[in-house]
């Protein structure tokens, strides 16, 4: 078993202070790094789904039979992650 986590990239605009800790890490002081989507490979040969919620907490949206079907839900089929 093992985990895939995707990332977005946001760009910061007018944030200015070194010190503000929601946005760090920053790549090239530019970039906010967000995990927004979690491939879990399960026992079982299947891939789990699952997104992040704004608490933390990650959320098992669906469970595919292949890393190809799972990667197509996240860009095909959820709202969550557009």
């Amino acid at each position: 078993a093992g985990r895939i986590y995707l990332h977005q990239l946001v760009e910061q605009f007018g944030w200015n202070d070194p010190d503000a800790k929601w946005l760090k890490p920053l790549i090239d002081r530019k970039y906010l790094e967000l995990p927004y989507a979690r491939i879990t490979v399960l026992i079982n040969k299947k891939f789990s789904v699952d997104w992040q919620r704004h608490t933390g907490q990650w959320v098992q949206l669906a469970e595919e039979d292949s890393l190809i079907e799972a990667l197509k839900f996240i860009d095909n089929e959820s709202a969550y992650f557009q």
